[in-house]
């Protein structure tokens, strides 16, 4: 059903604004390099968080502006409550939830939301808050709210989790927070928190990927018991109302673990004869072959869906 807070919802999850016209002209940004320099191949270019993170500035000023005029709009209807029509329009403006529209944000773009998190934190120890340039200013105070968001926002969803866990169904509760479980199961509660695992394991992953990345033997292992207990909580809790969804999850989490192995024997075991060579050269072929199956298949899921 088309609903206010679906079309909010749209408009704020697509990448669809020419934020580099935008930004440049609006912003002042200092030019700075990343605090990581490997990061910049994958286009987490410069340490500016607002720049990295695409449209995430925009995304969020169209809910904050939105709750803005619908705030005005239920003081106008509250205070004319006599009158028939403000009175029926205030209780419309009642239902709308602007979290609705924020929250999917952070949810689908966690990952690449906290990349851009940790890579403009770790550049801040040289940035410059004497208040004389506003921009850079304005970027670390929007770098410091998304971040208090990312780091909030998984204990938000064990608090809704929890308090509303007998009304989840509800079309009113639904319509509000219905992105923190939407096609989960909500007849238990461990199978509506798979959310809260994605998010914690992508903060670890991250975490992992940038503080570590010197120790390419303790990345893949960790990563692989990240895998590993994210395997076993969806074979046992099956989180997902749709069952084939529970199955395709299972399988990619499997070849998940399976490519990490095959990636391991290639980062971390150097050759050191010919006979290691040739050895190597099987598992990179098994390795190729691991990650054209699952595209494959997952593709081929895609077709037939």
């Amino acid at each position: 059903m088309l609903t206010f807070n679906s079309v909010l919802t749209e408009l704020t999850q697509k990448d669809q604004y020419p934020t580099d016209e935008i930004y440049e002209g609006i912003f002042n940004f200092t030019s700075k390099a990343s605090a990581i320099e490997y990061f910049e191949i994958l286009g987490y270019e410069g340490a500016n968080f607002i720049t990295m993170s695409g449209s995430v500035l925009i995304n969020i000023m169209i809910p904050l502006v939105t709750y803005a005029l619908h705030y005005i709009l239920l003081k106008l209807t509250y205070r004319f409550k006599k009158v028939s029509c403000m009175k029926k329009l205030g209780s419309k403006i009642q239902q709308i939830s602007i979290a609705g529209a924020i929250l999917p944000l952070f949810i689908a773009g966690y990952l690449e939301i906290m990349f851009c998190a940790i890579i403009a934190l770790k550049g801040l120890e040289s940035a410059d808050f004497d208040g004389e340039n506003m921009s850079d200013l304005f970027a670390a105070m929007f770098l410091i709210l998304c971040s208090l968001i990312l780091a909030a926002l998984p204990i938000v969803t064990v608090y809704v989790l929890r308090k509303y866990k007998n009304k989840l169904d509800d079309p009113e509760i639904e319509e509000k927070y219905g992105s923190l479980y939407k096609g989960l199961r909500i007849d238990c509660f461990w199978s509506s928190m798979f959310n809260v695992f994605f998010m914690m394991r992508r903060t670890i992953f991250a975490l992992i990927i940038i503080q570590l990345y010197e120790f390419k033997g303790i990345q893949l292992i960790s990563n692989m018991y990240l895998s590993l207990v994210m395997l076993m909580y969806v074979a046992h809790f099956r989180p997902f109302r749709i069952s084939s969804a529970n199955n395709w999850e299972i399988f990619n989490e499997v070849s998940g673990i399976m490519v990490q192995y095959f990636l391991m024997w290639l980062a971390i075991f150097p050759p050191i004869d010919v006979s290691q060579v040739s050895i190597l050269s099987k598992v990179g072929f098994m390795y190729i072959f691991a990650v054209s199956f699952n595209l494959a298949v997952n593709f081929l899921n895609v077709g037939v869906q």
